[in-house]
């Protein structure tokens, strides 16, 4: 791993803590004493620990897909890759077969879990480049130009 990309994760994960510990320490400021029914005071500030644990979650895992894809890049199979593809797409299918179903309340919560985790799995594996593919130049071409350069690389 390179320095920078050490040290971009480093900055990275130091953001992650400050956010969920700035979170965690306005929870007390954002939940006032309320009698039963009365309404908040100010909705924003009651958001602010949600906001601060929602930018921190998603900061973490965009950290984590970097860190994944530093360590992984290059190093996965074809043979294994295709198959963990093919797993987590299956995932997030009957993940929504089980959600609309509407016989069993235990397979709404299972389709619901299974989507989750799969739907996860898939964004971070989908940053993850397998061994032995060649990278794609970026830039204008045509259809025909594509054809040519499948037939030289077959």
């Amino acid at each position: 791993m390179s320095a920078s990309r050490r040290n971009l994760l480093l900055i990275l994960t130091v953001i992650v803590v400050i956010l969920l510990a700035l979170g965690w320490f306005t929870i007390p400021l954002a939940t006032p004493v309320l009698a039963k029914g009365e309404p908040p005071p100010n909705v924003i500030v009651t958001l602010v620990p949600f906001i601060f644990f929602l930018f921190g979650v998603i900061l973490a895992l965009i950290t984590f897909i970097i860190f994944l894809a530093t360590v992984l890049n290059n190093r996965v199979a074809e043979s294994l890759y295709r198959p963990v593809t093919i797993i987590l797409v299956a995932g997030v299918f009957i993940g929504v077969l089980g959600m609309i179903q509407p016989l069993q309340i235990g397979l709404f919560k299972f389709g619901f879990l299974l989507l989750f985790i799969s739907t996860l799995g898939y964004i971070v594996w989908s940053h993850i480049v397998p061994r032995g593919t060649r990278p794609v130049e970026v830039g204008t071409i045509s259809a025909s130009q594509v054809e040519q350069q499948e037939a030289l690389h077959s």
